[in-house]
């Protein structure tokens, strides 16, 4: 049994040989590999007191966890957290008269919060370190019952990590969404074990991190900034979780969410058929459908419509569409995401003979 009295760090390094202390970190042979000589491990402390593995020989990150005898949690400071759930707080006051604008670096009482819809955010072991206003401003605790509209200091975190460490420790699919809201729909009404980083500007690359070993489902809102913010997540998770998919809900209104499409009376059963449907993410940069593109000059001179020409090409090849009407080409054996870069690159060799 790994001992709670030690921190993440200390849990670490007391397992390793050769350890050695340098500026800030520490340096040691990596038991994920014949590694006698150089010292090609580096371990250090988060900020969020976690332990951090680099093997620079090019270890992934669960092995050497795995050769040390850990598991991933273990190298989180959650260990006898207060509660089993992040809350989410609400407030409600008589209307004044006077309308109230949020503060902006003034430390205030919670009772002097705007009202509105708040979302905790918690380190690993359950401390309130911030909360949101629903799709608003974030207020960093300072006090017992002091709050500061800043995050100036403070590290920023997804939203469940006490949940998200643990699903992630037990071997559960993570969906990411792109709020609170939408984590905890699927929590309560699709039984999910699901997280945030709060808002699709608000995306860390060190997040990825808390994901190492995972399945995970990104389910992004129907509009750009949506879709932009699922294509960088997973751009990010790719280096780290076992897999990765991004499921586009059908029927879906611009800018509306996964909240609006079971409120819209779709069923947990097609959300799961829609997850099993999609393929898996590889990492390949989307590009806008060549049905929106302009008709351009053939080099004859010619004016040629690309929407003929990429229809044409759908017909010549075998492609197909899934239920969110993203278009896939059968390829290897199997369909391939992103048929839209193939049709791109033959419309651009068509035009250009």
């Amino acid at each position: 049994m790994v001992s709670d009295r030690l921190t993440p760090l200390e849990r670490v390094l007391d397992r390793l040989k050769g350890v050695k202390a340098q500026n800030g970190y520490f340096i040691a042979f990596c038991p994920s590999h014949d590694d006698r000589r150089e010292r090609s491990l580096s371990i250090s402390e988060g900020e969020d007191e976690r332990a951090l593995l680099n093997c620079f020989a090019g270890c992934d990150y669960t092995d050497v966890v795995a050769a040390l005898g850990l598991s991933v949690v273990d190298l989180f400071a959650h260990n006898a957290r207060p509660g089993s759930e992040a809350q989410r707080a609400k407030k409600a006051r008589e209307p004044k008269s006077k309308t109230k604008s949020e503060p902006q670096q003034t430390a205030v009482t919670t009772d002097e919060l705007p009202d509105g819809t708040y979302w905790e955010f918690t380190s690993p072991g359950g401390e309130v370190l911030y909360i949101q206003r629903h799709k608003g401003a974030y207020y960093q605790k300072t006090g017992e019952d002091r709050w500061k509209n800043s995050l100036e200091g403070v590290s920023q975190v997804l939203y469940g990590l006490p949940e998200l460490i643990d699903g992630v420790c037990a071997g559960e699919t993570v969906y990411h969404v792109e709020g609170p809201k939408d984590v905890e729909t699927a929590r309560e009404r699709l039984g999910l074990c699901a997280t945030t980083s709060g808002s699709t500007t608000s995306w860390r690359a060190e997040f990825k991190s808390y994901y190492a070993g995972a399945d995970v489902v990104i389910v992004p809102d129907n509009d750009d900034p949506g879709r932009k913010y699922a294509n960088t997540v997973a751009q990010d998770l790719l280096r780290v979780a076992r897999s990765v998919k991004i499921v586009h809900l059908p029927d879906l209104a611009e800018g509306a969410d996964i909240t609006d499409w079971l409120d819209g009376r779709h069923a947990k059963e097609e959300f799961f058929a829609l997850v099993e449907k999609t393929v898996l993410y590889d990492g390949t940069e989307a590009e806008p459908h060549p049905s929106e593109v302009e008709a351009e000059p053939h080099a004859n001179g010619s004016s040629v419509s690309i929407k003929t020409l990429a229809d044409a090409i759908t017909v010549e090849d075998h492609f197909a569409r899934d239920a969110g009407d993203k278009l896939y080409r059968f390829s290897g054996g199997c369909y391939r995401q992103y048929a839209e870069r193939y049709i791109r690159r033959r419309v651009k060799e068509l035009l250009e003979a």
